[in-house]
């Protein structure tokens, strides 16, 4: 029996989306708190943070719902949500508004992960990527990168 490949490898599409997501967000390659929050000194790895959080379908795998920050920086506010809504509301306003309307609209439609996944990847295609990343991230980064060749 021939061995049937999965589309997204070792990954769900839900998780192959969220690789995607992370690496898109972590491009530009600086914390979001940098400058912007007084002796801030990053700590840790580069992560993409969802300003609404990840169980937040509709939002989830959005490009606005998300910024990238360092490890510290992730910890603290996770474990801190009305800090890390105040610090959204300050210095990033719009994505805040954009992510208010969203959820104030109510979309519940079933998300077609292969499609998110198709958007994603075309967008990772056209992102200036500043950031290093991990051996699992730039595997997923070439391979998308040699499809296309291909093609």
């Amino acid at each position: 029996m021939p061995k049937i490949k999965r589309p997204f490898g070792r990954y769900t599409a839900i998780q192959y989306c969220d690789k995607l997501w992370s690496i898109i967000i972590r491009a530009g390659g600086e914390c979001c708190a940098v400058n912007r929050v007084a002796n801030h000194v990053c700590s840790g790895a580069l992560q993409g943070m969802h300003i609404e959080g990840r169980t937040s379908w509709a939002l989830r795998h959005e490009l606005f719902n998300g910024l990238p920050g360092c490890q510290g920086l992730h910890a603290y506010y996770t474990f801190r949500p009305m800090e890390w809504s105040a610090f959204v509301q300050k210095h990033f306003r719009d994505r805040y508004k954009l992510i208010s309307r969203t959820i104030a609209a109510g979309n519940t439609q079933k998300r077609n992960y292969y499609v998110i996944a198709d958007t994603l990847r075309a967008r990772l295609l056209v992102t200036d990527l500043e950031h290093t990343y991990s051996k699992e991230d730039q595997r997923i980064i070439n391979s998308i990168i040699n499809e296309v060749r291909e093609s």
